[in-house]
């Protein structure tokens, strides 16, 4: 099915929001209703923005058929310097599950005016191998993880942005927001020439919402980690 190219999505799901601490390490995490977030392997988890199962996605993408191009980001806290080894994202997907490869870039922060956003781009790589599955009660949200193909070596105390970036042959492939409690520093940014912003602009001036994307970055990882948070996400939304 043929989707008119659009910049948001709205979910339709009933909204969660769940609150948890920006920086852990291995273990169990505990969260707000008495949830817990649980590290079932080892890893060191350096970041976590939770996903809102009911909130909406921000495209960024390059889509062959309909040509769009465009890339969404979002600012985090480097603490101790521990390189970034992999990625765990959400995301709302109309390809049929179709996406060649991601795209994962880290960026210094460049200050505003007008507002923040992303500057020196220090950090590129295709991630073609890849783990997709779908979000309990969802039909076209899901979870996305990949091990880097080379770690992102970062200065402690420095704040970087991260962009996903989806690359597929057809449709449309939106980053899905983080619930409200997990905002952190600056607003999500976005830009697109196609949409009419080839600058860096917030999400709030694209669609009118201040949001937030939907991430966690691990720092270690000695085994896969394919199930490492999705059975405390599972619960979440069950």
């Amino acid at each position: 099915m043929r989707f008119a190219a659009i910049l948001i999505v709205v979910a339709l799901a009933t909204s969660v929001a769940v609150a948890a601490p920006k920086l852990a390490t291995s273990g169990s995490i505990s969260q707000s209703g008495g949830a817990e977030w649980e590290s079932e392997k080892q890893v060191v988890v350096k970041w976590t923005q939770l996903p809102d199962a009911g909130g909406v996605g921000i495209t960024s993408e390059q889509s062959a058929a309909l040509g769009i191009v465009s890339e969404s980001a979002d600012d985090f806290l480097c603490t101790d310097g521990a390189p970034i080894v992999a990625v765990e994202w959400w995301g709302v997907d109309y390809t049929g599950g179709v996406i060649d490869y991601f795209i994962i870039r880290f960026y210094t922060d460049e200050p505003g005016p007008p507002a923040s956003h992303p500057g020196t781009l220090v950090y590129e790589q295709e991630c073609h191998a890849f783990t997709q599955e779908l979000m309990p009660g969802q039909f076209d949200r899901y979870r996305y993880y990949a091990v880097l193909p080379s770690a992102f070596d970062q200065d402690g105390g420095t704040t970087y942005w991260i962009s996903v970036q989806a690359v597929h042959p057809d449709e449309q492939w939106f980053w899905l927001e983080c619930a409200d409690g997990q905002f952190w520093n600056h607003a999500g940014v976005v830009r697109s020439e196609y949409f009419g912003y080839p600058d860096w602009v917030t999400v709030a001036e694209a669609t009118g919402t201040c949001r937030e994307f939907a991430y966690v970055l691990y720092a270690d990882v000695t085994s896969p980690v394919e199930s490492t948070t999705w059975g405390g996400v599972k619960a979440m939304f069950r």
